[in-house]
């Protein structure tokens, strides 16, 4: 640990329940990192409905952690309501598929997925966005895909099974396979 600065914990849906499997594994986690004294912090995270059990759970992680990364208005929204008292952790980081991106290393095998979020939950964040029409986001989403694809077109579109997001993940799919992409 003599090397290390830090850990990011992030990505996906993953402060859940599922059973308290998640909850769990980060509770030992975090506690194991605050023991050696190691700083750390949450990147992309989704939020979900939580337990009361999973709650307690997660609570001392948070407490000792630098900041609490949410991707969305909905998780950030969940994590005020589930963690009161945790407010100045809360902070917008984007999906980790962007950051894959931007890190400009290509990805060596499978395709690159990314995760579309509804404009009504990134607005909450990026008061701009909300002048976008529609359409404009959408085809935002689009290019992001397009930029992010292999060489081949093959492209993952997901979401967090929101409706809203569950229906631009379908929307972005749809047009990717009109422009000759091959989008699961």
């Amino acid at each position: 640990t003599a090397d290390v600065d830090g850990v990011l914990i992030g990505g996906g849906q993953l402060l859940a329940d599922h059973f308290l499997n998640f909850p769990r594994r980060i509770a030992l986690l975090c506690h194991a990192l605050s023991e050696s004294q190691l700083r750390y912090g949450f990147v992309s995270c989704g939020l979900g409905e939580l337990s009361a059990p999973a709650r307690d759970m997660l609570k001392p992680a948070i407490a000792s952690a630098e900041f609490v990364g949410l991707r969305d208005a909905l998780s950030r929204d969940r994590f005020l309501a589930q963690f009161p008292g945790f407010q100045e952790k809360a902070i917008y980081t984007p999906d980790a598929a962007i950051l894959q991106l931007a890190s400009g290393k290509p990805r060596e095998k499978g395709a690159p997925g990314l995760g579309v979020i509804a404009k009504n939950k990134v607005s909450a964040f990026l008061p701009e966005l909300a002048g976008w029409s529609d359409a404009r986001y959408t085809n935002y989403w689009v290019e992001v895909a397009s930029v992010m694809a292999n060489p081949d077109g093959a492209v993952t579109v997901f979401s967090n099974g929101e409706p809203a997001d569950r229906g631009l993940a379908e929307l972005v799919a749809e047009r990717l396979v009109a422009g000759g992409m091959a989008p699961t």
